[in-house]
């Protein structure tokens, strides 16, 4: 990773944790909805990233974003289960060379859709099972899931859209 990378991808972990933790932790809708748009970080990191890294850095953004909400370290396993799984998603499904240079930026609409519902899905379906620890809630912590990752994946692609460029193939 370059240092403009690096100075970027700084500003993004910042920006995302603060947006978070002081406006879209204060939007309830229904008192179910809430969108979790700073996993974008973890999601947009290149493939370039070690993995080790990419665990540190998801584990450090889920912690963080755990001080700021008093969830004792919810959104830490939640983050660091989708750094987990993300590199395997890469090479299995999205079918990327292992030696190809390649960033979730550039991807087309569709292939990015494909990327990151399913591993929002995940992580969401991780951070309500640790929020209720109650295996008969599962339907409700479905629905949940289900209804959160529609809105994550829609305020994610739309930050996509509107701040990160793609580049040429």
């Amino acid at each position: 990773m370059n240092s403009k990378t690096l100075i970027t991808q700084t500003i993004w972990f910042i920006v995302l944790i603060l947006a978070q933790a002081l406006v879209f932790n204060n939007i309830a809708l229904h008192s179910l909805l809430n969108p979790f748009i700073y996993i974008f970080f973890i999601l947009m990191l290149p493939t370039q990233v070690p993995k080790m890294w990419l665990l540190v850095l998801a584990f450090l953004t889920g912690f963080l974003l755990d001080v700021f909400s008093n969830t004792a370290g919810m959104h830490a396993g939640a983050c660091t289960l989708l750094a987990f799984l993300r590199p395997t998603w890469f090479a299995n499904i999205i079918r990327l060379d292992p030696e190809q240079e390649f960033e979730p930026a550039d991807f087309s609409f569709g292939e990015f859709l494909r990327y990151i519902v399913p591993l929002v899905f995940v992580h969401h379906l991780a951070l309500f099972c640790l929020e209720s620890l109650v295996i008969t809630d599962i339907v409700p912590i479905l629905a949940q899931t289900a209804l959160n990752t529609l809105l994550s994946s829609a305020f994610i692609v739309i930050l996509r859209y509107l701040f990160i460029r793609k580049k040429q193939r």
